[in-house]
Order: structure tokens, then sequence, then C-alpha cells
């Protein structure tokens, strides 16, 4: 089995709704199917969602790795629809997502039998993925929260 080392892409941006309107500005694609695209690196595709990005409209962002939409980022909050992907890679950019918008820190607990099964694993079922609050872990997937970008 191969291992690889997952790092960010050197230019990438802050993940917040108004970082990605400013590092994307001007690089807006029309997709095949009406849609307006833009990337980061080669493996992640931001969806504009709503009308032409130069039209300057309140929409939102969904942001897709390898073809998965793991987040729909909005000027007020980010909701990360799910399903659960247990690769380091989609950990790694929900975290990033997670700190640019003003959450916690993003890690794996183990799964309570209320959890429901996590995605299958080598080793059997990924554990819960959830942003650590005060005092209590909020889970990832299936939930919006409001953004409150650091600066």
């Amino acid at each position: 089995m191969g291992y690889y080392i997952f790092r960010m892409p050197a230019d990438t941006p802050r993940l917040t709704f108004d970082g990605l309107i400013a590092y994307l500005a001007g690089h807006w694609y029309p997709d095949a199917d009406g849609t307006w695209y833009g990337k980061i690196g080669t493996t992640v595709r931001l969806r504009w969602h709503g009308a032409d990005p130069a039209s300057g409209r309140i929409a939102s962002i969904g942001f897709e790795l390898y073809g998965l939409r793991i987040a729909e980022i909005s000027r007020d909050t980010v909701t990360f629809p799910g399903p659960d992907d247990p690769h380091l890679a989609t950990t790694a950019w929900l975290r990033k997502i997670a700190e640019d918008n003003g959450f916690g820190p993003v890690f794996r607990i183990r799964r309570r039998k209320a959890d429901g099964p996590g995605p299958a694993v080598p080793r059997g079922q990924a554990g819960l993925l959830v942003i650590a609050g005060h005092g209590q872990d909020y889970p990832v997937f299936g939930h919006s929260y409001p953004a409150r970008p650091r600066s």
C-alpha cells in the first residue's frame, strides 16, 4: 500500500467567502451545465451557486474535492452536507475551512452507537468527525455553523 504526505497548494487562500471571492476574482469559468467554477490546485473545484459571479450578488460557493461536495460556504454560514469521507486530504481541507471561518479544531472521535456506522476504512469504520467547542464536540457532516472569520 502506498502512503503519501498531503500538502495544501502553495497559493491556498483563506477559505472564507470573502477570501475565495478575492482569490478567484476574474478567474471564474463557465461550466458545461451553466454554472461557474474556479480551482485551487488540481483537486479542488469551487462552484458558484447563484447569479453570475461578476454580478456581485450574494450567493454561496460549493467546495468540491475530487468531485465530492464537502462544504458550502456563504458570507454568513458554512454547511457541511456530507456524506462523511474518511480520507486524510478531506479532513485536512475541512480543518482549514473550519479554522479560517472561526470554528474550533476538527478531528475524529470514537463513534457511539447512536452516531451510526461510519465510513469504511481498512481497520473498520472511521470515527466521527467533529469540531471542538467549549466543552462539547459538534458533528461536522450534516450541519451548518455561523461563519466568524478570524482576522
